[in-house]
C-alpha cells in the first residue's frame, strides 16, 4: 500500500512532522539572519513582535536518496 500511495504522491518523501522550514529576512539580509527551523512555535517567535522586520518562510527540501 505504502509503495502504492508513494508512486502516486511525488512529494511523500518530504511531506510530513519531520519538515524543516526555511525562515529568512525579508529585506535583501544577504543571507544574514537566516534560520532552519522544524516546528510552529519556533517559527512563530519570529514573528510574534510586530516591530520586527518582515520574515519569508519556505518549506526547505533537500535531496532525497533513493
Amino acid at each position: 500500500m505504502l509503495q502504492t500511495l508513494r508512486s502516486m504522491w511525488p512529494q511523500y518523501d518530504i511531506d510530513g512532522v519531520h519538515n524543516v522550514w526555511i525562515v529568512k529576512p525579508g529585506d535583501k539580509s544577504k543571507g544574514v539572519g537566516i534560520a532552519f527551523e522544524d516546528s510552529l512555535d519556533d517559527i512563530l517567535t519570529y514573528i510574534s513582535d510586530p516591530a520586527t522586520q518582515d520574515y519569508i518562510v519556505q518549506k526547505y527540501i533537500g535531496m532525497i536518496m533513493l
